[in-house]
């Protein structure tokens, strides 16, 4: 339009379109609020009305904020740009050795840096950096079908049942890795529980020791007796701690 002017770090003028404006809705909402106003408190806002202005205003940004940080939690949970990702990977089948691109211009397959059973990871770096060759993302609308032996599972285009028996060898695969990377943190946890408990417990055996070496008559009986149970408790711990292949 003529006469409409840029100042230097401006952004780019509106694009002028068929859609309704924005300042025409705002005072469609207005008078809205006014009416419910009205309807709630038997009169508009007026000045002077008896009520902490500046309360008012505050409680409803707060209410504001946490509207938005609603909205955005989820977002940032339901983003169609993820759903999308998901979708295209489901649809890379999964052989011995590599997966296989299901372009029907491409159909490479994409060796992996691992062997079977495949860490997920694994998987999805290969998958997205075969992607980069693509230019990227190409979102497809999935269908759910039954993967044998796996249950439901989101694909993109047709699933053979060649196809079906591979994704569910590799779900299955992930699978058995989880639970065994699951296995192996709590294996990793108890050891170090136990040694922490060990150590604790050699700290006590070291000083009724050292006790028992320096009293006489009852005490260092009691001293004594109090060292051979630590003794006693540290030997079967340490049998624990070797059937967990932990070396002493």
């Amino acid at each position: 339009m003529a006469g409409l002017k840029q100042r230097p770090g401006d952004q780019p003028l509106p694009i002028v379109n068929n859609e309704p404006d924005i300042q025409t809705q705002v005072i469609a909402d207005i008078e809205h609020r006014r009416e419910v106003g009205i309807q709630r408190y038997g009169t508009a806002l007026q000045p002077f009305n008896g009520r902490d202005a500046l309360r008012d205003l505050y409680e409803e940004l707060l209410d504001g904020a946490m509207y938005a940080k609603q909205s955005m939690v989820e977002r940032d949970k339901s983003t169609g740009q993820e759903q999308a990702e998901w979708d295209l990977a489901m649809t890379y089948l999964v052989s011995d050795s590599a997966l296989t691109c299901p372009r029907t211009d491409c159909g490479e397959d994409i060796l992996t840096d691992d062997l079977p059973p495949y860490e997920f990871g694994t998987l999805w770096d290969a998958l997205w950096r075969h992607e980069a060759e693509h230019d990227g993302l190409e979102a497809t609308r999935c269908t759910v079908v039954d993967v044998p032996g796996v249950g439901s599972a989101r694909v993109q285009g047709d699933l053979d049942e060649q196809g079906a028996a591979h994704l569910a060898e590799v779900v299955k695969a992930a699978q058995r890795k989880h639970v065994e990377d699951l296995k192996a943190q709590g294996r990793d946890e108890l050891r170090d529980t136990l040694l922490a408990l060990r150590a604790q417990w050699a700290g006590r055996r070291a000083e009724r020791e050292a006790h028992r070496e320096t009293a006489d008559g009852p005490t260092a009986r009691l001293a004594s007796i109090e060292h051979d149970i630590y003794a006693r408790v540290i030997g079967e711990l340490d049998e624990v701690l070797s059937a967990l292949g932990v070396a002493r």
